[in-house]
C-alpha cells in the first residue's frame, strides 16, 4: 500500500522548486537527507543562498476546503522553535486535492521567515516533539503568495570589487 503523505510532501516541494525555478533561482530538492531543510536555492549569480524547508497539508483551511479563520501545519518542535537567516518556510496549501484529485488546481504558498515561525512556536507554547501550528488568517495574509522577502534575500549583491 502506498503513503500518500509522500505524495502530499512531494507535491509541496516539487511546487516550490518549480515556482523558484520560474523566477531563475536556483533550487535543489535535498531528498530528505538534511533534516531542517527541503530546498536549497541561490541567486543566478551564485553569491547569495537560502534554505527553504517546507510543509504541505492537503486541507490547511479546514477539513475538506471549508474556510476556518484559522490555517494548520505539522510542526516538530524541534524544527519550529531554530530561526536562523537567510531560513524560510514555505508553508504549501493543496486546497483539498491529493493525487487521486480530478480538478486542475494552484497551491497557495506561504513563505515565512523562520523567526515568525519560532515565534508562533513560542506564543502558542508548544514544547511538544510534534504539533499542528495554528496560524491566524490576519498573519497569514502577509505572507500569502508573497515570494517578495525570500527574493529580497537572493538579491546579488551590487559590490564592484575592481572599483570602478
Amino acid at each position: 500500500m502506498t503513503n500518500k503523505s509522500n505524495f502530499t510532501a512531494a507535491t509541496g516541494t516539487y511546487y516550490v522548486m518549480t515556482y523558484l525555478s520560474r523566477e531563475c533561482i536556483h533550487a535543489a530538492c535535498t531528498i530528505g537527507n538534511a533534516p531542517f531543510v527541503d530546498v536549497l536555492d541561490s541567486s543566478i549569480d551564485g553569491n547569495s543562498s537560502t534554505t527553504i524547508q517546507v510543509k504541505t497539508a492537503k486541507y490547511a483551511r479546514g477539513n475538506k476546503g471549508k474556510i476556518n479563520e484559522r490555517s494548520s501545519w505539522h510542526f516538530k518542535y524541534d524544527v519550529a522553535k531554530e530561526e536562523s537567516k537567510p531560513h524560510f518556510y514555505a508553508l504549501v496549501d493543496l486546497m483539498g486535492e491529493d493525487c487521486e484529485g480530478k480538478e486542475h488546481w494552484i497551491p497557495t504558498v506561504y513563505i515565512i521567515p523562520s523567526s515568525v515561525i519560532s515565534e508562533q512556536c513560542k506564543l502558542q507554547g508548544w514544547s511538544d516533539k510534534s504539533f499542528i501550528l495554528d496560524l491566524s488568517k490576519t498573519l497569514l495574509e502577509q505572507y500569502k503568495n508573497n515570494w517578495t522577502p525570500l527574493k529580497q534575500a537572493l538579491s546579488p549583491s551590487v559590490t564592484n570589487i575592481w572599483g570602478d
